[in-house]
């Protein structure tokens, strides 16, 4: 069976549009994926600024889980404490705290996970390693991450003050 030249000249424009169709398609797909590098570089980017100030604040920063374990902590709020971050970390806040603030926390500790408050301030005393009295200003925000509540909290030394 002969194939005449329209039949050709047809099947020729079928695969001219079927390039141009994958040429487009690819175009997109560069797009997204140059689109998602962004974004990519960005949230890194994102997130070593959040490390350095976590990380570089003289201020003490933690972030505890709704058992109020600290999960993660900066050395200023362990060297606030008089131990090792690793001492300090993943123990709770109340491991530390002076015995008459302790219903504070509990308070605290209700109004941010069970009633939902977004955030909260306090003026409270801790216990260092050596038996010293530390006065801090707590800031406490609730947040979520990967599903989970959490509690971020700025800790700053008030004891000269005091």
């Amino acid at each position: 069976m002969e194939t005449s030249a329209i039949d050709l000249a047809a099947e020729n424009q079928l695969l001219r549009k079927q390039l141009a169709d994958l040429k487009a398609s690819y175009q997109q797909m560069v797009e997204k994926m140059s689109e998602q590098l962004d974004t990519e570089e960005q949230l890194k980017e994102s997130q070593q600024r959040f490390k350095t100030i976590f990380e570089q604040s003289k201020v003490g920063h933690k972030i505890i889980n709704t058992d109020l374990k600290m999960v993660e902590i900066n050395q200023t709020l362990a060297d606030m404490l008089g131990y090792t971050k690793e001492e300090v970390t993943n123990t709770i806040i109340l491991n530390y705290t002076h015995p008459d603030f302790i219903a504070y926390w509990y308070d605290l500790h209700e109004a941010l996970w069970k009633k939902e408050l977004p955030n909260f301030t306090l003026e409270a005393c801790l216990i260092r390693k050596d038996g010293k009295q530390v006065w801090c200003i707590v800031h406490t925000i609730r947040f979520v991450d990967r599903g989970e509540t959490m509690g971020y909290t700025l800790l700053e030394d008030i004891t000269e003050r005091k």
